[in-house]
């Protein structure tokens, strides 16, 4: 028998996901898992919820959230023999998307039958630790990416989300993005990455543990989850026209060919900048620059369904 805990934020997503993972209990039940569903009701309650589930040795913590509840469980679980699964409740699901599964909270049945069906598997993680003396000084694990410039202004501006801006997903931060980049110019960042020094003006710098970025952008094609390396995006210019017109390639798949980028695997990267710039770690916000970013290699157990891309991982 697995043992699990569903562990259930009720303000994520555009709608009440707790009547389906009633459904999903008696699912997994009939499958012959354990589980109980237990709600947060506010910040750190998925944290702590995950902590007891490792505490009591629990097989998974299934995350009924969106990607800052599974952030949040992450932290938590980092080292641990519990594993992270995912029944994607909220309006980005970017975890979700990126092992290929449903990532709406209609589809959290099918979201089960893939945690049920799902192998173990380890994965990197990256940690971030920021300016000295802010209270997120002692660092932070991210499993998707760390960003630093306009996508941290976009995610300081717009986080938390109330309700009715979350209905509108992704275009909230499209929206967001013109909003704030109209007046964006970027920064001046003394980089380094493994020892490489660069000195560049930025619109921003993205860390990547995964491929997958904002649901559509595939930044960095040749990361593995568990290759033990992270990847860093440089994006060099003056404003939001350079981040667009970066994007815009990612989209034609011409990205790799920009002047205006430079991308490089990394182990270990300091990024400064002036005037100090946002950082956000899987879209929550998470202070300002300046800041480092460091690989904890196969520090996640995690639940794989079987349909997840065979490209996010090194060949067994």
């Amino acid at each position: 028998m697995r043992r699990g805990l569903i562990i259930y934020n009720p303000v994520s997503g555009l709608s009440s996901a707790y009547e389906e993972l009633i459904r999903v209990r008696a699912y997994l039940a009939a499958r012959g898992w354990s589980i109980d569903i237990e709600q947060t009701g506010g910040p750190g309650d998925a944290g702590r919820l995950a902590s007891e589930a490792a505490s009591a040795g629990l097989y998974a913590a299934l995350i009924a959230g969106g990607d800052g509840t599974l952030n949040e469980a992450v932290n938590a679980l980092v080292g641990t023999d519990t594993a992270v699964g995912v029944l994607p409740c909220g309006t980005g699901n970017m975890w979700a998307r990126q092992l290929g599964m449903p990532s709406s909270v209609w589809r959290l049945l099918d979201a089960a039958r893939s945690m049920d069906e799902a192998s173990l598997r380890r994965v990197d993680l990256g940690r971030v630790t920021v300016r000295a003396g802010s209270p997120e000084a002692a660092g932070r694990y991210f499993l998707l990416w760390a960003g630093v410039g306009l996508d941290g202004r976009i995610t300081r501006s717009i986080e938390p989300r109330p309700s009715w801006f979350k209905r509108w997903g992704i275009v909230s931060y499209a929206l967001a993005a013109l909003r704030i980049g109209v007046g964006y110019v970027g920064a001046q960042a003394e980089i380094e990455i493994d020892g490489r020094s660069l000195s560049e003006h930025v619109v921003m710098v993205l860390v990547c543990n995964a491929d997958l970025y904002a649901g559509i952008f595939h930044l960095a094609p040749e990361a593995r989850l568990d290759d033990g390396c992270l990847n860093v995006s440089v994006i060099r210019g003056w404003g939001i026209g350079a981040a667009a017109g970066y994007f815009a390639r990612v989209l034609l798949h011409r990205h790799v060919r920009v002047p205006s980028l430079v991308t490089l695997p990394a182990r270990h990267v300091r990024i400064a900048t002036r005037p100090t710039s946002d950082v956000h770690v899987d879209a929550e916000p998470l202070g300002s620059s300046p800041v480092e970013c460091s690989i904890a290699p196969r520090a996640l157990r995690v639940l794989v369904p079987p349909n997840a891309p065979a490209a996010l991982f090194e060949p067994i």
